[in-house]
């Protein structure tokens, strides 16, 4: 296959994917929220830029990391916890 049949190739994978992804997710009835906003740069000490991914223990926790911010501004490890009821805070 030549260079160019790959880029097109590519390129045309590249902008299906993410349509197919979301197309799929809407299907099962998925949906984003918010859980978080990192205000790191206004001297809160949660941390800035939230940075690779995320852990889930067996419990529904999250855990990760920020790239910036914390008591020192080199970044905070965090968690965030399922809520005791459901819609509650």
């Amino acid at each position: 296959m030549g260079l160019s049949k790959l880029f097109l190739l590519r390129t045309v994978f590249g902008l299906l994917l993410p349509v197919a992804l979301c197309a799929h997710s809407q299907a099962f009835g998925a949906s984003e929220s918010i859980l978080w906003n990192f205000n790191g740069s206004d001297g809160s000490t949660d941390g800035l830029i939230p940075f690779a991914g995320l852990i889930r223990d067996a419990s529904g926790n999250l855990y990760g990391t920020t790239f910036l911010g914390g008591t020192i501004g080199f970044g905070t490890v965090f968690e965030l916890s399922p809520p005791s009821t459901i819609g509650g805070d």
